[in-house]
């Protein structure tokens, strides 16, 4: 009986990990061939905006996807092993 609980909470776990890796994926290297021009902090940019903040919601967005990456990788990680260890007991 405790096999088969571990085995689907693996089961669960490595899905929850499957559906967040599928919307937030792994970080991957920039592949633009464009050019960006370099605009100063303080100079307004889209919808009124400084570049200053447009720049700081970008970092928070990337810190944000790169930690739930981690966090599904460590799903995915978490749940094989539940299930290796529901095959031991």
């Amino acid at each position: 009986m405790l096999h088969q609980l571990l085995n689907t909470g693996g089961l669960i776990s490595n899905m929850a990990g499957v559906v967040l890796l599928f919307f937030y994926g792994f970080p991957q290297p920039t592949h633009d061939e464009e050019v960006t021009v370099t605009v100063e902090p303080h100079k307004q940019v889209a919808e009124g905006r400084i570049a200053a903040d447009v720049m700081q919601d970008t970092r928070q967005r990337k810190k944000f996807y790169l930690s739930m990456s981690v966090i599904a990788l460590l799903m995915m990680v978490s749940g094989f092993g539940v299930q290796l260890l529901a095959l031991w007991i």
